[in-house]
């Protein structure tokens, strides 16, 4: 009952709060007009690698733009 909550120390939840190596490289795509999450929550500290795109929350994983943008990140070394 307590997972994903503060009190949740299974290895799951302990394994998203190790941060990740410096040779991995990660991205933040956001929605502002979200609906679910506060996009400030979504922002990396490093803006370059933060990308604002138009959509809902759910209509993420079917957007167009978060494809093209995975595909541009993927594709540099």
């Amino acid at each position: 009952p307590d997972c994903y909550t503060g009190f949740c120390n299974c290895e799951a939840v302990a394994g998203l709060q190790v941060p990740l190596p410096a040779s991995v490289r990660n991205s933040a795509i956001y929605t502002k007009t979200d609906g679910i999450v506060d996009w400030r929550y979504c922002v990396n500290d490093d803006p370059a690698n933060d990308f604002e795109v138009q959509g809902t929350h759910v209509g993420l994983a079917f957007n167009h733009q978060v494809y093209k943008l995975i595909a541009e990140r993927l594709a540099k070394k």
